[in-house]
């Protein structure tokens, strides 16, 4: 990365998490190159946003790689 790059991003993460967010978005909006399914951005705007709506909590990679494993170990 150029130095300017790297004092952009320096410059976007000093910004407080929602405009940090906001500048991420827009430049992904600009960006949208066509690669991603709009079917599979649309789930995972909905996951997102439940999450966010406190409709479903999320679990720790840790808990996760644990119950990966253990229903690993059970199907054995």
């Amino acid at each position: 990365m150029t130095p300017k790059g790297q004092e952009l991003v320096a410059a976007v993460r000093a910004l407080p998490e929602k405009e940090r967010t906001e500048v991420i978005e827009t430049l992904v909006d600009e960006f949208d190159s066509g690669e991603f399914d709009a079917d599979w951005v649309a789930e995972i705007n909905r996951h997102s946003d439940e999450i966010e709506a406190g409709l479903v909590k999320g679990i720790s990679w840790a808990d996760l790689e644990k119950k990966l494993l253990l229903k690993c170990l059970d199907n054995n």
